[in-house]
């Protein structure tokens, strides 16, 4: 039976577009640059805001624009920066330039954490030995000071002799056995800013109630030294403390320690190695414990004029603070 014209015509027709649609899929690969899309972003709708007359112009009030809303989106995978951390602090010695301090414990207590520094046992007047270590006169011939910037965290805390400075760092650094009165006199209150070489009290041998931790009475007029993280209050250790370019280092027992700069090494084992020590002092063996403080005095409000001694304004001139009398060793009390 012969096929119909009509029906014959739509099969060529048909035959002619597939042919078509073929050919025409071949030409837009080759003339159209085909980019592979990249990670699916989600964004939000951002309706925008007309400065003049604070009206959203977005999307009819659906959506209300927010600060977060016209902030630009970071790119897929950027990190945000950190922020830089802040470098650690520079710690001195904590005494007046030109004075001769002692090394009489090494690293003690809490994490083996503090040191101890002790003044001249001499009246810087007479240049006589005090009969008793703990005279009140001894210490108060000497301010110690602060070792670094920071503000007050503590002044007296549960009416303990001690004061304690908040540093950038997040390092705090504490000072105790300070003569309490002398503290009051100073009038530091919490927050107040504080400047390295500013004085924070008189050494001494006051410990305080019970809560303040003292084991036992000290026996002699010093300074226990320590740091602790301002956020948790731990103790850090002593181990490793750089401080006025001398490097701590913990040794054998409880209190054993040494302090390097270059070639110099100050030790101390203890009690063993009383107040001061020289190459020359059976006691010692062989060791020295003194270290010469690097802190410009800076006076504080209350600071009242202090004695030092000839010798060390002749070694120093340029360091002697304003306002301090100098006088002979051989002079009258």
């Amino acid at each position: 039976m012969p096929v119909p014209p009509a029906r014959d015509s739509f099969r060529s027709c048909l035959r002619a577009a597939l042919a078509l649609v073929g050919t025409g899929l071949a030409a837009c690969g080759a003339r159209t640059q085909v980019t592979a899309p990249g990670p699916v972003v989600a964004v939000a709708p951002v309706a925008t805001i007309d400065a003049a007359a604070g009206v959203d112009s977005g999307d009819g009030g659906a959506h209300v624009a927010t600060l977060d809303d016209r902030q630009t989106p970071a790119p897929v995978g950027a990190s945000a920066p950190l922020p830089a951390a802040p470098a650690v602090t520079e710690l001195h010695l904590p005494w007046s330039a030109g004075e001769t301090w002692f090394l009489t414990s090494g690293p003690h207590s809490q994490k083996r954490s503090a040191l101890d520094f002790a003044p001249p046992n001499l009246n810087p007047r007479t240049g006589q030995t005090y009969d008793d270590a703990c005279s009140r006169k001894r210490g108060d011939g000497y301010w110690v000071r602060a070792a670094a910037d920071g503000h007050f965290s503590a002044v007296l805390r549960a009416g303990c002799p001690c004061v304690q400075i908040q540093h950038d760092d997040g390092t705090t650094t504490n000072y105790f056995h300070l003569r309490r009165s002398s503290v009051k006199k100073l009038g530091f209150k919490v927050g107040d800013p504080v400047q390295a070489g500013q004085a924070l009290g008189h050494p001494s041998c006051e410990v305080g109630p019970k809560v303040c931790g003292t084991t036992h009475a000290p026996s002699g007029v010093h300074v226990h030294f320590h740091r602790t993280n301002a956020a948790t209050g731990a103790r850090l250790p002593a181990d490793g403390m750089v401080i006025s370019g001398w490097k701590v280092k913990a040794l054998g027992r409880e209190r054993d320690g040494m302090m390097t700069k270059g070639d110099e090494v100050r030790q101390t084992r203890g009690k063993l190695l009383g107040w001061a020590c020289s190459p020359t002092t059976s006691a010692c063996g062989g060791k020295r414990n003194d270290l010469e403080g690097d802190l410009a005095p800076i006076p504080s409000p209350g600071e009242e004029a202090r004695f030092v001694s000839l010798d060390a304004a002749k070694k120093h001139p340029a360091r002697a603070p304003s306002g301090v009398a100098v006088v002979r060793r051989d002079a009258p009390p």
